[in-house]
């Protein structure tokens, strides 16, 4: 096993040890070391980082507690909270190349650059796996680095941090790929628990009981939509109920009490106090307003996909258009449709039908309104095609829904 080490201007190895040069800062440095594996290797973390590329053999890097499949061509980044241990299968062989955290610093020039790249490493996968052209120019790198190190040239210290610095965008460009695969499943599963909200607002919903349904921890749960849309469950759940209350109260006929039953609260206390705190009057207050109010929930201040949501759920009824949307949350057509697509899986159109479905059915349980009413309260230009894209979505026309509707009270 031969080691070969880099500091800032002299390095030496002599019975494998370090001797750092005085008149340098110590432990700034590269090293690389090529390794085999034949056993367990125990549970360690570094004070540096360190990269890992296996090249043959197979087994598993348990990092803080998650495991991760080692092959020929898996590659790795460990920082210094990672604490980590191999379990070997089939004996390793792997390069082990460790870059000083301060020489880092070097290697992110463009700050929007150094963001993603951030994001993807604290957040992406911990091993990557490099298709055959991948492996092929890394293990260059590594032969080059290799010699680099065994010699004192001119200028020896910009290409050490130069071919350190290219294996370092080869794992991160890497783990920013699979970094945004996985945060478009992350969206698409929030977009999922945001329609099964939308479905089952007036039925008694909670934390734990969505978690369970997908798979994951009520945290996780809670964690995942405040990313996503900066609240938590309970406020998810709480601003559905309460556009379709704000909705509900402008029809004379249905009693408060009533309104509030029927979109999920179980006592009239809990109903007015998320009213108030969401649109900062009471329930019959706003009934007594001879003008709509323009109040609007209170929604994330970033330009997120939430906020495009929100805002098409808040003006349902109006003739609502990608332009129209767009200006309005003062951003381009174009950056709109890719924050919906990438967020919820859907065109702009499919996302405004979806929603529009979704506050008719509460129309059709609530109330005996004309289905022409609710078609066009809804957002709908036409009775024929609000028939036509209830049916393609709820499997049923509107009419037979609301005959099929089980009375709740």
């Amino acid at each position: 096993m031969s080691k070969q080490t880099f500091l800032n201007s002299k390095f030496s190895l002599h019975a494998g040890k370090h001797y750092f040069s005085t008149d340098q800062p110590q432990g700034s440095y590269v090293t690389i070391e090529k390794q085999q594996i034949n056993h367990h290797f125990p549970l360690h973390k570094h004070e540096h980082v360190e990269l890992l590329y296996v090249t043959a053999g197979t087994g598993r890097l348990v990092v803080n507690g998650v495991e991760h499949k080692l092959c020929a061509g898996s590659f790795a980044m460990l920082f210094p909270f990672h604490f980590h241990e191999i379990i070997v299968d089939e004996p390793i062989e792997q390069y082990v190349i460790t870059i000083d955290l301060s020489i880092m610093i070097w290697m992110d020039i463009s700050s929007n650059d150094r963001n993603i790249a951030y994001e993807a490493i604290m957040e992406g996968p911990v091993v990557v796996d490099c298709e055959e052209q991948e492996q092929q120019e890394i293990a260059a790198i590594l032969q080059s680095l290799q010699q680099e190190v065994s010699r004192e040239s001119f200028m020896q210290t910009n290409m050490i941090v130069l071919l350190a610095m290219q294996l370092y965008v080869h794992f991160t460009r890497k783990a920013e790929q699979a970094y945004t695969v996985i945060e478009q499943q992350s969206h698409s599963q929030v977009w999922k628990i945001l329609q099964h909200i939308h479905l089952h607002f007036h039925e008694p919903l909670s934390a734990a009981g969505i978690a369970r349904k997908f798979s994951m921890s009520a945290d996780a749960l809670n964690r995942t939509l405040r990313l996503a849309t900066g609240y938590n469950f309970t406020d998810n759940v709480h601003q559905v109920r309460i556009r379709t209350a704000r909705a509900l109260l402008h029809f004379e006929g249905l009693t408060i009490q009533y309104i509030a039953q029927s979109v999920g609260y179980s006592t009239m206390i809990a109903f007015y106090r998320a009213f108030e705190k969401y649109i900062g009057v009471a329930p019959g207050d706003y009934r007594s307003q001879k003008e709509v109010r323009t109040t609007t929930l209170p929604a994330p201040d970033n330009d997120n996909a939430y906020c495009i949501y929100s805002y098409i759920s808040l003006h349902i009824e109006e003739p609502l258009s990608t332009k129209s949307v767009a200006e309005a949350l003062g951003m381009n057509e174009t950056k709109l449709t890719k924050l919906i697509s990438g967020y919820f899986g859907q065109s702009f159109a499919e996302l405004l039908t979806w929603l529009r479905i979704a506050y008719a059915r509460a129309y059709l349980g609530a109330t005996n309104l004309p289905i022409s009413d609710i078609a066009y309260r809804a957002g709908f230009d036409s009775v024929k095609t609000f028939n036509r894209q209830f049916k393609a979505i709820i499997g049923d026309v509107p009419t037979k829904y609301r005959e099929d509707v089980t009375c709740r009270y």
